[in-house]
């Protein structure tokens, strides 16, 4: 009975129309070599299951273990650091160093003081998850929704949720409520209704973290 409260608590909009998009290394632009013998601090920040954090200091997910493989196949010293969002980006804007964030997407914001890698990782479609009070047709677009009057959608601070809903963001001016909180915190938002919707990309283990937490 429990679970099943729960899980009316909130619901998932999967948006077909939202093509996967590369989550990529953003970098320092300076030179680098591999022969550079100096330690990368690779900055991540906890967010299941892209990147967890491991007892050993250690980093895997989605995201974090190809880019470990990377700097093990190519003999490369890194360590890595948990850092805010927001702070990584201070960083890269600031540093001087051998710095490096993963799982950020490619916007002309970014490159303006950081490069990308390739991508790492081809991610799945976005859903939204909304509280259970909002209602739309199956067949709703995006743009639709975006253009709701009684519709705010919380968004991580200065963060990028792919080319096309940014320029969505851009083009349509929706209310955006921007926080600086964690994924799990702006589930529990959603939850008790203090705000709309939030992003997340379509991966099982986000959709069932979404039922599963608690207020």
């Amino acid at each position: 009975k429990d679970t099943a409260q729960k899980k009316a608590r909130m619901k998932t909009f999967f948006l077909h129309e939202l093509s996967a998009v590369g989550l990529c290394v953003l970098s320092i632009l300076m030179p680098f070599s591999s022969a550079t013998a100096v330690t990368i601090t690779v900055a991540y920040n906890e967010r299941p299951p892209y990147l967890v954090s491991n007892p050993d200091g250690t980093v895997s997910g989605l995201t974090a273990t190809p880019v470990a493989n990377a700097f093990h196949q190519a003999e490369i010293p890194f360590v890595w650091e948990k850092n805010p969002t927001n702070r990584q980006l201070q960083i890269l804007k600031e540093s001087g160093g051998m710095y490096c964030a993963v799982g950020w997407f490619k916007n002309p914001a970014h490159e303006k003081f950081a490069k990308f890698t390739k991508a790492v990782y081809r991610d799945k479609p976005s859903i939204v998850i909304v509280n259970l009070n909002f209602s739309a047709p199956p067949d709703t677009s995006l743009a639709e929704i975006l253009t709701r009057p009684d519709v705010h959608v919380l968004v991580k601070d200065q963060y990028s949720y792919d080319p096309y809903v940014d320029g969505l963001f851009a083009r349509l001016k929706p209310a955006l409520v921007q926080t600086t909180a964690e994924n799990i915190n702006m589930i529990r938002m959603i939850k008790v209704g203090s705000q709309i919707s939030c992003w997340c990309r379509r991966r099982k283990p986000v959709i069932s973290l979404s039922k599963r937490v608690s207020a």
